[in-house]
């Protein structure tokens, strides 16, 4: 699911980069200014849960390496989704910067969404399965350990020391900027440019 996701967000971006027809076009309407806001604002929204969870799995796994068979691999999973997500949030704002009507950006989010939704798509559609229920059944996870308590030098392989470095680094950034700046990004990145006009980059 994550190759399909990266592979079809690359493809709009290769697109977006390489295609002279599109050109970041900068307005004067109001309308399409506040629909291109409220589409990134929309997006946000929508990957905020997704994102969270993926950031206290990360969490989790960082702080109960024994409880695992493969701590890697588990929190290497957790790290890709919360990059898709975050990255998908980047791509919206990206490609919204190219739109030049309100339908047009309307249509770019809904299919961007589409994207982002493509594992929850499948696994909504596997009913009835045994493996699904054994996995994403009613399971909470039992916190034995905090952060705090471990000891960042004695108790941590260097694996999982770095791998705790990748959690406060992706954390810091998307509290302190992210979360509450995403929404803008777009109509900050416009002040760079004179209102009317198309400009490549």
């Amino acid at each position: 699911m994550a190759a399909i996701q990266f592979g079809l967000m690359y493809c709009m971006a290769v697109v977006l980069v390489t295609d002279d027809a599109y050109k970041i076009y900068v307005t004067r309407e109001h309308a399409l200014l506040l629909v291109k806001v409220i589409c990134t604002a929309a997006l946000h929204l929508m990957l905020f849960p997704e994102i969270a969870q993926s950031m206290t799995v990360m969490k989790y796994i960082i702080n109960h390496q024994g409880e695992f068979t493969n701590p890697h691999v588990a929190f290497f999973i957790s790290f890709v989704a919360n990059s898709i997500n975050i990255l998908a949030e980047l791509m919206n704002i990206y490609m919204l910067l190219y739109q030049y009507k309100v339908d047009y950006c309307i249509i770019h989010f809904v299919a961007l969404e589409i994207i982002v939704e493509i594992p929850g798509i499948f696994m909504s559609s596997l009913i009835d399965d045994k493996l699904t229920t054994r996995v994403f059944g009613d399971h909470s996870l039992e916190i034995k350990y905090k952060g705090a308590e471990i000891d960042f030098w004695k108790d941590r392989s260097l694996f999982n020391k770095g791998q705790r470095c990748i959690y406060r680094v992706y954390r810091s950034l998307y509290v302190s900027t992210i979360f509450y700046f995403c929404p803008f990004f777009g109509v900050y990145w416009y002040r760079w440019l004179t209102p009317g006009d198309f400009g490549k980059h």
